[in-house]
């Protein structure tokens, strides 16, 4: 495997894991929000704020696209990331794609104290945060469920997951 995509919810643990599973592997990692942030030099946060959600996934998709001819590579991708354009077509064609999947009760628990961080769900309280990511997974595990690989991230281990990741185990 050359190039390893992380895909999923925001809050499933794509970068957490995509460095672990980089470091395993002596593959270098890309954070695709972070690679974003750094070249538009902007948060994801200011980039919403100033460009608006279109111009940013105009952007995301252009950096997919340039990290896709990347080798040796883990990329955690945003959570839109693969609801985009061709951007899931992308990914299944220039490497092994990943979707963790997680409850949204999981997510839910995972996001809500750094809400601020994310600029689709800053501004919602807890109730409308728990509705919000009920309808937006709804929207989005279609395109997830395109990954060549479904991992259930609740019922594994950090370790375990890792192990699946680079081959060492299978689900």
């Amino acid at each position: 495997m050359a190039l390893i995509y992380l895909i999923g919810f925001m809050g499933c643990g794509k970068t957490t894991l995509g460095k672990k599973v980089a470091n395993q592997l002596k593959y270098d990692f890309i954070d695709l929000d972070q690679l974003i942030e750094k070249r538009a030099s902007l948060t994801i946060n200011e980039f919403f704020t100033k460009n608006g959600e279109e111009s940013f996934r105009v952007f995301e998709k252009q950096l997919l696209i340039e990290v896709s001819s990347s080798e040796n590579t883990v990329v955690a991708v945003g959570g839109g990331t693969p609801c985009y354009f061709t951007n899931m077509e992308i990914m299944n064609q220039t490497g092994e794609t990943f979707y963790f999947q997680r409850p949204v009760k999981e997510l839910f628990n995972r996001i809500v104290n750094a809400r601020d961080n994310r600029p689709l769900v800053k501004d919602k309280s807890e109730e409308e945060l728990l509705v919000y990511i009920e309808d937006l997974l709804n929207k989005r595990e279609s395109y997830y469920l395109k990954s060549k690989f479904t991992i259930p991230r609740s019922k594994l281990s950090v370790h375990d997951l890792v192990e699946i990741i680079t081959g060492q185990c299978t689900l």
